[in-house]
């Protein structure tokens, strides 16, 4: 349960926490108006998210044909080069999947 209450000019937030009927918890928290502008919060980042992902399966793809291209016989001098392809997908989904862990409360750019 959440509510609202005022009390001598200031607002507080009611919040009941526990397992109701058996425990009840309820706490009233200062609600004061957060400032608009340029701070800090939680943001989207549904982008980076994508992209790692799907540079990942696209690096797990790519190395599968490779390597479904060296297990057959003849020549492989191409093949070795295509490795390349695998390698630099899946260090973009590494360097992505960092971006997203390491802040994650940076404004979105």
């Amino acid at each position: 349960m959440v509510g609202s209450v005022e009390e001598g000019g200031r607002r507080w937030l009611v919040v009941e926490t526990g397992l109701p009927p058996f425990k009840r918890d309820r706490r009233a928290i200062p609600w004061s108006y957060v400032p608009t502008g340029d701070v800090a919060g939680p943001t989207d980042r549904n982008t980076l998210l994508f992209g790692a992902l799907a540079s990942f399966a696209l690096g797990l793809l790519t190395l599968l044909a490779v390597i479904a291209l060296l297990s057959r016989s003849g020549d492989h001098g191409f093949v070795w080069a295509a490795l390349a392809v695998p390698a630099v997908l899946l260090l973009a989904a590494g360097i992505l999947g960092y971006r997203l862990w390491r802040d994650p409360y940076a404004p979105g750019r």
